[in-house]
């Protein structure tokens, strides 16, 4: 009977406890946000001793008022899609009459109900925010009544512009607070082909090693004449630095944006 016990407790110890052991899928209405329902589900629990990460993404479609959360259990011969590093990526999405935002929360872990605890932190934080202000500033700056083909920025060509076809113009930068923006552009040019409309979508990332810091990645595309230049970029960088902060969904709580450093 000791000796059963014993190789229980030992397989207890070896299991790792997420919320599925498969891949499954929820979605909620935020129109209403009913909680407990959510709370249900998060709470149930499986266990598998060849569960070696627990993987959640929730995703939040704002214009359609839906959450989705996504449970991907990796086992031992799988391969871990997120890092325990957690990631959010905003996706603003526009055409000459209408927009769209999507946000993406990515997490990994190995700890028995680390993602019911990372989801439970965050969730609310994810539906909540509120992006009227971006939705206005990026289609001011990305959107405007303009045939193709666009002349674009392109500091590869001799010209410094290309006239790009049945497509978009688009740029890719990164924010540092030890080097000036300009230095860390990283691409100008055309979109990828048949791309008609403007794209704008940011991916923030919280290391949570020794020192806590962020980095975060954005990349644009834009729909008139010369409209991925230095002056929408800066406009973009600038209202992004002072008036945006999602630092918060990635840590799970309230947190000031000169609490912690970016890289």
């Amino acid at each position: 009977m000791k000796l059963i016990l014993f190789f229980l407790l030992i397989s207890s110890s070896e299991s790792l406890t997420c919320i599925t052991d498969s891949l499954q899928k929820f979605q909620f209405s935020t129109s209403p946000l009913n909680t407990t329902n959510i709370e249900t589900i998060i709470n149930q629990r499986s266990s598998n001793e060849q569960i070696k990460w627990c993987q959640v993404q929730l995703i939040m479609h704002h214009d359609e008022q839906l959450l989705e959360i996504i449970s991907i259990p990796v086992y031992s011969n799988g391969t871990s899609n997120f890092t325990s590093n957690p990631k959010i990526i905003v996706t603003f999405t526009s055409n000459h009459y209408n927009s769209s935002i999507v946000s993406e929360l990515e997490y990994a872990c190995s700890s028995s109900s680390c993602d019911r605890d990372f989801i439970r932190k965050r969730y609310l934080l994810l539906v909540e925010k509120d992006y009227t202000d971006l939705r206005s500033n990026l289609t001011k700056l990305l959107v405007k009544e303009k045939n193709s083909p666009f002349t674009c920025i392109n500091m590869s060509s001799i010209e410094g512009t290309q006239l790009c076809y049945n497509t978009t113009c688009t740029a890719a930068f990164s924010i540092s607070l030890v080097t000036s923006i300009s230095n860390k552009l990283w691409s100008y040019g055309c979109a990828d082909n048949n791309q008609n409309l403007a794209v704008f979508r940011m991916t923030e990332i919280f290391y949570r090693q020794k020192w806590f810091w962020f980095t975060r990645d954005f990349s644009y595309t834009c729909m008139y004449d010369k409209c991925n230049d230095n002056s929408t970029t800066m406009s973009i960088y600038n209202f992004m630095e002072t008036s945006f902060n999602i630092s918060n969904i990635l840590v799970g709580s309230d947190i000031s944006r000169t609490d912690v450093p970016i890289t």
